[in-house]
């Protein structure tokens, strides 16, 4: 929480390193949707500071805090950056489809959730329930056509400096078999 009072800094003093922004803007440039694939490291909310800098604003999900100052904090920094904050609800994954047919803005979704006590997502080779951030994630790249793109933050040393990194597109299945294309995709 403490960092959310410099994260409006971070960029533009040059505490952030990127690294795959190329995936980005091939994505852009083939007139895809940019869904993004991201993970709670480093400080994830570098994601958002340093995509709008660099011309990718973003969109998505977010847990709404339970202590009060704290999402107001949260909330107030995020849209000062731009970040469309979808709320979950019933009418969330519409929301995603909106945001992602439009192609304005990339869709952020953190696979590695916690919900009910258990992380979803890696699953260290043990199985996986077809429920959570990371299904959704499997399912709107279906909906959309477009690629996922993985995405994190490090953090680099013990200053406020970090390095985000993009990842080539995942290449995702897609047949007939709805059902065996989302088992594999998020797998």
């Amino acid at each position: 929480m403490a960092e959310y009072s410099v994260l409006h800094r971070l960029f533009a003093e040059g505490r952030v390193e990127t690294e795959g922004i190329e995936y980005l803007e091939a994505e852009r440039a083939a007139g895809r949707p940019i869904l993004i694939a991201a993970l709670h490291l480093g400080n994830w909310e570098v994601i958002g500071i340093t995509g709008t800098a660099l011309g990718f604003p973003g969109a998505g999900f977010f847990e709404l805090q339970e202590n009060r100052f704290d999402r107001r904090i949260a909330d107030k920094v995020r849209r000062h950056y731009g970040a469309d904050l979808v709320t979950p609800s019933r009418t969330a994954a519409r929301q995603a489809l909106r945001i992602l047919a439009e192609k304005k803005l990339c869709f952020v979704i953190h696979v590695d959730e916690i919900f009910e006590g258990r992380v979803s997502a890696p699953a260290f080779g043990g199985s996986r329930k077809l429920e959570g951030n990371i299904t959704h994630t499997a399912r709107l790249a279906r909906m959309t056509d477009a690629n996922i793109l993985p995405v994190y933050v490090l953090r680099i040393g013990d200053a406020a400096r970090f390095k985000l990194v993009v990842e080539p597109p995942l290449k995702t299945v897609r047949s007939e078999d709805r059902d065996a294309d989302l088992a594999a995709n998020v797998a």
